[in-house]
């Protein structure tokens, strides 16, 4: 059933059927509420509770087609942080193997000597070698892929997205949205 829907909605169709007690607690320990709070130059003013994030194995080949390229806070690149993003890697996820990948200084875009949000979307949306399109304009593709217990954190401003999980695998992933108030000290 879960092959018939596109690769997003299977993460989050598969990821609502898992329920696991104390995680958000195991997850967002004191020490990361410490670094996000440096981050972000002051405390976050709210915590989503820790949400996870399956896929399910053999989605197809990986690509870099046809994905759902999104924000999580649509806010102005000039303005101050609104939020930090934790995903946190549950197992080893290989390269290929369904993890987020973000557009590292997306979040930038619209400033100076960055492309503009329009450029952006339009190279997002046309066919060819997305990744030597974006290395033209300053963009890098970032694969959260690693070792269970590697954390990456994340401007809740940068474009990213679920890949394809091209592996044997289940995807097992988290992820914990941190939110701020006001501007940064």
């Amino acid at each position: 059933m879960l092959q018939k829907l596109p690769v997003f909605q299977q993460i989050g169709k598969l990821s609502a059927l898992v329920k696991v007690p104390g995680l958000h607690e195991a997850l967002s320990t004191p020490e990361l509420i410490e670094c996000i709070t440096r981050l972000g130059g002051r405390p976050p003013s709210a915590i989503q509770d820790t949400q996870l994030l399956l896929s399910p194995p053999n989605q197809g080949t990986s690509t870099l087609e046809s994905l759902n390229w999104h924000v999580d806070i649509a806010t102005n690149s000039k303005g101050p942080l609104p939020g930090i993003q934790a995903f946190f890697l549950i197992d080893d996820v290989a390269p290929g193997g369904g993890a987020t990948l973000a557009l590292a200084r997306s979040h930038r875009v619209d400033t100076q000597g960055m492309p503009t949000s329009s450029r952006l979307r339009e190279v997002l949306k046309t066919p060819g070698d997305l990744k030597r399109n974006l290395d033209q304009l300053g963009i890098e593709i970032i694969e959260m892929s690693g070792r269970a217990g590697d954390v990456f954190l994340m401007d809740m401003r940068v474009l990213h997205t679920p890949s394809v999980n091209s592996t044997k695998n289940v995807r097992m992933m988290a992820t914990t949205r941190f939110f701020f108030d006001g501007p940064s000290r």
